[in-house]
């Protein structure tokens, strides 16, 4: 007695295809120039105040992305530092 196969629909294939591209580009993705750029923005880094280093700034506060705050130059924040 012999099982039958069932026969893929001509879509299926292609869905299955279409993710492995997916995957293909975001790996790629995640090894261009530009995807590091990105990723070194995303972590934290001390704004050097005049104060030292207790004050850290998030770099989210001016990344364009995340349009929390309007972007401030270093220069401002020190300033304001000195009068606070």
């Amino acid at each position: 007695r012999r099982r039958r196969r069932r026969r893929r629909k001509k879509q299926e294939g292609r869905k299955r295809s279409q993710q492995k591209t997916a995957r293909k580009r975001k790996v790629m993705k995640r090894s261009t120039r530009r995807c590091r750029k990105e990723r070194r923005r995303r972590t934290t880094r001390s704004a050097q105040s005049s104060t030292g280093s207790e004050w850290r700034v998030p770099t989210w506060v001016w990344t364009p992305r995340t349009k929390k705050f309007p972007k401030l130059p270093l220069r401002w924040l020190k300033s304001s530092m000195k009068t606070s």
